[in-house]
């Protein structure tokens, strides 16, 4: 849950989970279909979860001198799927990160845009949740780190914009489809490690892998301090400060290029 990625991820007592906004505009709560009202699907999600959006927000300190908004979906929320109300959360983020001229970490999951009921609505959370991390980017890094799967309309989204992309475990999956369409398809059998972190890396998607999840608030810390530009010197030794910039220098380059 967002609870606990929270207080991992920040000191303790050093961060504020951001009441973001919630849709009750009933034009968009009237949806139904055989297994019943998307009204009453949503009530009872939000009342198991205490939650009222599968996408939660929270400010504060990763460290003394480094403050961060982070994003985190949970997974009892329509499989972290993506709605009016998470598309606002995310862009709730991003106006936060410019407010406060702070990193945007994003911990994308989820299967992708909730089309079951809000349908054509969920969809044009894509194009406003990418113009939103766009924004972003003019200003700050902006960090996707893959949790556990990232699938459809979340992957060909705002997970696919960051300066930076993360996987956190080699089991991580990242596809739009699955290995099952794939393989139907392809009409060939994939390989046992398809779409895993581990396989897309080695087909050059994604920046790093992140073999343990205990070692990732260690990793962004001192990522962060080097693209930061604070105490680099502590972190990597002063000799070579100079070629970590110019490798930043390089990606960024690239990926504005790309």
């Amino acid at each position: 849950p967002p609870s606990e990625r929270f207080a991992y991820m920040f000191e303790e007592n050093n961060y504020e989970v951001l009441d973001t906004p919630a849709i009750n505009d009933p034009s968009l709560l009237s949806w139904e279909d055989a297994s019943g009202k998307y009204k009453d699907k949503l009530s009872k999600t939000r009342k198991r979860t205490g939650l009222n959006s599968a996408i939660s927000v929270a400010y504060g300190k990763l460290t003394e001198n480094i403050n961060a908004v982070v994003v985190a979906s949970d997974w009892r929320y329509f499989g972290s799927s993506i709605g009016p109300d998470e598309g606002e959360s995310i862009l709730y983020a991003c106006e936060k990160s410019l407010k406060t001229n702070s990193p945007l970490i994003i911990f994308a999951q989820g299967g992708g845009m909730r089309m079951q009921l809000p349908s054509a609505v969920s969809l044009m959370q894509m194009p406003r949740t990418v113009l939103g991390l766009s924004e972003v980017k003019k200003k700050n890094p902006v960090i996707i780190i893959a949790d556990s799967v990232v699938a459809g309309g979340i992957s060909a989204s705002y997970a696919a914009c960051g300066d930076f992309l993360f996987f956190e475990g080699k089991k991580t999956k990242w596809m739009f489809a699955g290995p099952r369409v794939a393989a139907n398809a392809s009409n060939a059998e994939p390989p046992e490690d398809f779409l895993e972190g581990s396989w897309c890396m080695s087909h050059g998607h994604g920046d790093y892998m992140i073999e343990q999840r205990r070692d990732t608030k260690n990793f962004l810390v001192k990522f962060l301090n080097i693209i930061l530009k604070k105490d680099q010197s502590s972190i990597i030794g002063e000799e070579n400060i100079d070629n970590i910039n110019e490798t930043t220098k390089l990606n960024k380059e690239t990926r504005e290029a790309s």
